[in-house]
């Protein structure tokens, strides 16, 4: 014969209690909002508390507390989703050596959410890899826009010479560097200077690697090369032949051009436009 006994409801119904008593008492997870962070120093410091909402520094001499390009982008990591960056006019140069560690608080700006970066021009606010990294790597699937900006001076591991191929082939990307293996990048350069690094571009023929990259009334210097795994659209920008392969390479399955110039550098081999590759 059966038997009524409570117990059998009661267990099940104080298990279910305790499983959505700890959902309730589990830390939130960082919630992706949409910011907008002002740089207001190029100085090249960390962000004090990522995560919190600030691009906030710890008190550096003679500045205090300000949000730099670094402390704003660890912050948009941490948050995730879509943020703007406004930069002002000035030279932000990345003096954090690179450790090894490829954290975001040393070495390039390693960047896992999508960000719009809007500077004061071109010819004033520039971004400055310094020579001793690259100085954008893309870590996710995100969208990075720039509009007014120059990024120049990253460097990949090469051998170099001013005219000359690299004894050994360099890593490409030394402005933007978002392998296909990473996820989907899409990149935009509008209004915008990129691969202008004389000779500290490490020899690299791709100053950009993305997934997809448009290009839109911008320069590319000799070291501006582009690889895409999907599309290179380019329109009402120009390009100066690279001294490295005799002209501007743009590695891709598709290509679009409009309305584009290119000029012959002292080292180039002819007066090409692009030289494409599948």
């Amino acid at each position: 014969m059966w038997w009524f006994r409570p117990e059998r409801l009661c267990a099940p119904v104080v298990v279910g209690l305790v499983a959505a008593l700890g959902l309730l008492l589990m830390p939130p997870a960082p919630t992706a909002l949409a910011l907008s962070f002002v740089v207001d120093s190029t100085t090249d410091a960390v962000d004090a508390l990522p995560g919190d909402g600030v691009c906030a520094t710890a008190p550096l001499p003679s500045e205090g507390v300000r949000c730099t390009l670094r402390a704003a982008i660890m912050e948009a990591n941490f948050l995730a989703g879509s943020h703007a960056i406004t930069l002002p006019a000035g030279n932000c140069v990345l003096t954090i050596a690179p450790t090894g560690s490829n954290g975001d608080s040393s070495g390039d700006l390693n960047v896992s959410a999508s960000l719009a970066f809007s500077g004061a021009g071109a010819a004033t606010t520039i971004i400055d890899g310094n020579g001793t990294d690259r100085v954008f790597t893309v870590q996710k699937s995100v969208s990075l826009d720039f509009d007014g900006v120059t990024l120049r001076n990253g460097i990949t591991p090469c051998c170099f010479h001013p005219c000359l191929a690299c004894v050994f082939p360099p890593d490409p990307g030394a402005e933007i560097f978002a392998p296909a293996t990473d996820g989907d990048v899409s990149v935009t350069l509008k209004n915008s200077v990129a691969g202008d690094g004389s000779t500290l571009n490490g020899g690299t023929k791709y100053a950009v690697v993305a997934k997809t990259v448009t290009v839109i009334n911008s320069t590319f210097g000799p070291r501006g090369g582009l690889s895409a795994a999907d599309s290179v659209k380019i329109s009402g920008s120009s390009f100066t032949d690279s001294p490295i392969s005799g002209a501007t390479e743009v590695s891709t399955s598709k290509f679009e051009a409009s309305s584009s110039v290119v000029a012959t550098a002292p080292c180039a081999e002819g007066d090409r436009f692009v030289k494409l590759r599948a």
